[in-house]
């Protein structure tokens, strides 16, 4: 519940940031100048990699000016990054130790922190874990 509501204090994104990134390439896939520079569609780029504005186009696509839509799609991957801790840590040594693993996963600010911005670290932290 928490990262939810992380999520409506942030504020708006910034021109030149990761998150600005994110969201214009996956607004930018379904037209004629998928993974091209911010200012100049003619340039291409591959400044950052392209899962998760892949992940997220479809939003992006159904809702085109939501860009806070679709950080509210980014703590579902720290969702899964905590239930991965929790299977990891119960695999690994005890239930208990999986129990502690994913309250410690939930509590720490690196985790949930870059749960309310549309950037890769929390699906990166997801896809590691599993």
């Amino acid at each position: 519940m928490w990262r939810l509501y992380y999520v409506t204090l942030e504020q708006p994104y910034r021109i030149l940031t990761d998150e600005a990134w994110y969201v214009t390439q996956a607004q930018r896939l379904f037209s004629p100048y998928p993974f091209t520079s911010l200012f100049d569609y003619s340039v291409p780029t591959a400044q950052h990699g392209p899962m998760l504005s892949l992940l997220v186009s479809p939003v992006a696509w159904l809702f085109p000016d939501a860009t806070a839509g679709l950080r509210f799609l980014i703590p579902c991957f720290g969702i899964m990054t905590i239930v991965g801790f929790a299977v990891l840590g119960k695999q690994l040594i005890s239930d208990r130790c999986g129990v502690v693993a994913a309250c410690l996963a939930a509590m720490l600010p690196d985790f949930w922190i870059r749960d309310g911005l549309v950037v890769s670290e929390s699906l990166s932290v997801a896809l590691l874990v599993w």
